[in-house]
Order: C-alpha cells, then structure tokens, then sequence
C-alpha cells in the first residue's frame, strides 16, 4: 500500500485534531522551557568566542578552543545577526536552532507524504512526537553539537529508507542530506558512528548496498573533506597547537565504567529499547530496525568519549524515542477494541511518560554559577571577568547573565587540569613532564597577559584536585598582579575575587 499525500490527510482527517493540539503543547512546553533553562555552558562560552572573532579576534589565538572550528562557526551567524538586529545572542541562537528543527520536520513530512517506502511512518500523531524529541528532549543542552546533529542527521535518514524501499529521491534531496551528515560530523565526530549504525542496518535489511553507496554519502565525505582542508588552511593552529594537547590532556581523560553506565539516562536508555522490542511486532520494519542501530551507535559514541557528560547522551536518547514512537503510535492509531490490548497500549504509554520525565529531569541539571549574579551586579554593573579553574561552568552563562565582559581568552585552564589528570593516572617519562609542564606554562602566561591587559573587575577561582590559587602563584609575573585583588566570598565550586579599589 504506497503512502501518497491523499492517505496522509485521511489519516489526518481520522484522528481529528489531537495531534494539532499535543503538537500546540510541545510548543507551549518548549517555549517555557528556553524561557525557564536559559542557555547551556558550552553554548554561552561559544557565543562569547564568536563575539571576540566578530570583533577582529582569531580563533586558537583570541579565543582559545579545544575543539575544532566548526564547533564554534556553527553558532557565528546567529551571533552575527543577533549583533545586526540589536537583539540577545543567546535569543538568536535558540531561534536558529528552532528554526532548523522545523526546516527538518517540514523535509521529513514532505518525504512521508510523497513515499510509499515510508508508509508507516504517515501517522500525523508522530509529528508533535518528534517534536518533543527535537524541542524539548535536550532541556538544558538545547543548541549543544549533539542536538544539532539530530536535528541534520535526520533528512540522510529519511533517504537511506527511502533507498531501502527502492526509490530514488531527487538530486535537491541529495544536496539536502549530505549537507545536514556533513554538518553533524563536523560539529561532533563521534556522531559518525550514529549515522553508521542507520546505514549499516538498513543496508541489512534492504539486502541492498544503494543504501550504504548511496550517492548524498559520498557527497557528505567530499564537504567533510573540503572542511578539513580549510582547517588547514584557516585554521593551521587548530593542528599545531591545540589538537596534539586536546589528545595527550583531554581524550585521555575517562572517568570509571561503573560512573559512566551509573549515569541516570542509561537505564532510561535501556527502558526504551525493552518496550521497542516488546511493542513493535515481528520483523522489526527498516525504519525501527536502523533508529534502533543509530540509538545503540549513539550510544558506542558515548562510551568512546566516556566523560558521563548529559549532552553526550542526546543522540542515543533521541534516536531510540523516535524508534520506540512509530510501533507506539501505531498502537494508539490502531485503537484497539479487545480490552486487554488496550490495557497494555496504555502501560506503554505510561512507562514512556516515567522514561521521559526521568530523562528530562537528567537534562535539567546543570553545574552552572548563577546564583551569584545579583550579589556581583550589585557590586559592579557589568564588570570584566576572567576564571582560573578548570569548570567552564563557573563563568558562563554567569558572565552574560550579568552584561559583563569575558576579557580572558580562555573559558578555562583545561590543558592544565588534563595535564593533572593524566599525572596522577600514568606513568610519565621526562619528556612528557616538560610537555605537560609546558602547557602549564602556557596557560600561565596567557592568563597573566590578560589580566595585565584588561584588569578585570573579578577573577573566578575555582577548586578542585588542582590548587589554582596556588597554581596561579607559581608565576612571579602573575601572583604580582594578583596581589591587586581580594577575595570577596566563597561561591559553589570555588572563590569569587575582587579587584581592590
């Protein structure tokens, strides 16, 4: 039976106007969500480093990154327009994000509604259910690498089970796809193996390789390919300085298997995958089967950072959602009439609600430091700051909450900390120790350059396994500068200092 646009609005027309009014919900919930969550860490760093290049900064020399380019110019153009429009950069950005999560939603209708091969998937309740997942599933880690890598992974999905229904789509598609897999690997490599799993498991199942050869593959390979070229290029420091730190200092770092598979979103995980193969009846369709491979590949890509990091796990969580939702909505579309069935129709939707508040409880929890605003509101209205710590949490968002200005070309002391770290795990020969000594030194130096050029109005401490107030004074160039400042009180993971009048 082909799915064509006339079944689709009969199906629309027989369910009535639920799915408007969940889909009206989701909204409403999203938008309460961005108002009460406010931005991400990471994201606020991001948008404070696009700011220094627009204003003539270069990247890994006035805003110093661990990662690569793309993951700070994904966020430049709506830092770019936010500038132009006299509006909030983190507004700008939420929008964005909101934007090319519709654009995504609307490619996937347009591709349900004029392909047989998705049939099961024309079921207009699944629409305000991948909305949720897009909107509302990342809470605090909305606009995160990982979330828009869902959100652009999704139209080379949407073709690959095209493929395996053995159609064809359009060269514009082609283009569409490969872009959106480009985009997602180049924010987040480790999103590869998500996209992988898909293709592997519908290339399975279709017994066809025009799913895993299609042609918007190869394409997405040329436009990753052109980027790193242009890293090269543009951004040599990205390979000469940072990225040889970033795999002795940070890949390095794994906190225990036991807290990496304790993390409350990995039983939720497990949870969803269960119901899937409790509610989708045998064989599995393409469309589950791959959604099911891209949560279980999200999931290796998890394990292979193994840092525990909530917004690690969006990918693993977004993709088993939408494999758990086709077999659920087809249920609740079936609408059962023997009572048994519909008993279990509704313990189904009733363990998906526990998953999903659990899950979303998970991703509202943040190390952010912005209790503290008003206190340094009070004491001076937008103040310069810098952090000489190791949680990026302690200065961002608190820094834009505040209308201050970062005036540190670091977001944190993250090779020295990784360089702690990998002393106190491994056994290090005399030139590692110079090595990581110099990283040290580096991030010394450079802090001592900024608060001699800029003199903040404050200074972050933070605390941790390294003693910073003591690292800091290992220059004599930079505890003399920091002689001019006093501590004004403890704040949650560290000090807040204060320059003196």
């Amino acid at each position: 039976m082909a799915s064509t646009a006339e079944t689709y609005a009969k199906k629309t027309e027989a369910v009535g106007v639920a799915p408007a009014v969940c889909l009206g919900l989701v909204v409403a919930i999203f938008a309460v969500s961005r108002w009460w969550l406010g931005t991400d860490t990471d994201v606020s760093w991001l948008i404070t480093a696009n700011e220094k290049l627009l204003d003539g900064g270069r990247l890994y020399i006035d805003a110093m990154e661990n990662n690569p380019p793309a993951a700070v110019y994904i966020y430049t153009l709506p830092v770019w327009l936010a500038r132009v429009l006299h509006l909030r950069p983190e507004l700008v950005v939420d929008l964005s994000v909101t934007a090319l999560a519709v654009a995504s939603l609307w490619f996937a209708v347009s591709q349900v509604r004029k392909s047989a091969a998705l049939c099961l998937l024309a079921m207009p309740a699944l629409l305000p259910i991948a909305a949720a997942i897009l909107l509302v599933l990342p809470m605090i880690t909305f606009a995160q690498r990982e979330h828009i890598g869902v959100i652009t992974f999704l139209p080379t999905m949407l073709l690959a089970l095209r493929r395996a229904g053995g159609e064809t789509p359009s060269w514009g598609e082609i283009f569409i796809a490969s872009l959106g897999s480009a985009i997602a690997v180049a924010v987040k490599a480790p999103l590869a193996v998500a996209l992988l799993g898909f293709l592997l498991a519908a290339t399975w199942h279709a017994r066809s390789l025009r799913v895993l050869l299609a042609p918007e593959n190869f394409i997405a390979a040329g436009w990753f390919g052109l980027y790193t070229a242009a890293i090269y290029v543009f951004c040599p420091q990205y390979f000469t300085d940072i990225a040889p730190v970033v795999a002795e200092t940070l890949l390095t770092y794994r906190i225990a298997w036991g807290d990496l598979l304790a993390q409350l979103p990995i039983p939720l995980w497990v949870v969803c995958l269960v119901l899937v193969a409790l509610v989708c009846p045998r064989p599995w369709p393409t469309s589950v089967l791959a959604l099911v491979a891209a949560s279980v590949g999200g999931f290796v890509a998890y394990v292979i950072q193994g840092k525990g990091w909530s917004y690690h796990m969006v990918p693993m969580l977004s993709f088993a959602l939408f494999a758990l939702a086709i077999p659920l909505t087809k249920l609740v579309e079936q609408r059962p009439a023997d009572v048994p069935l519909r008993i279990r129709g509704i313990a189904f939707v009733a363990t998906l609600g526990v998953v999903l508040l659990g899950t979303l409880a998970w991703m509202t929890m943040s190390g952010r430091l912005i209790e503290i605003a008003p206190a340094i509101a009070r004491m001076h209205p937008h103040p310069k700051m810098l952090m000489i710590g190791n949680n990026i949490g302690m200065g961002h968002p608190l820094v834009r909450v505040v209308d201050g200005v970062w005036v540190g070309r670091l977001q944190q002391m993250w090779a020295s900390a990784g360089g702690n770290r990998y002393r106190a795990t491994h056994e290090i020969d005399a030139a590692t120790d110079a090595r990581l000594r110099s990283y040290d030194e580096r991030e010394r130096r450079i802090v001592t350059e900024d608060i001699a050029r800029h003199a903040p109005d404050f200074i972050l401490f933070g605390k941790s396994s390294v003693d910073w107030q003591a690292w800091a004074r290992r220059s004599p160039d930079l505890a003399r500068l920091l002689d001019g400042y006093e501590e004004v009180m403890p704040v949650r993971g560290g000090w807040l200092w204060r320059r003196k009048t």
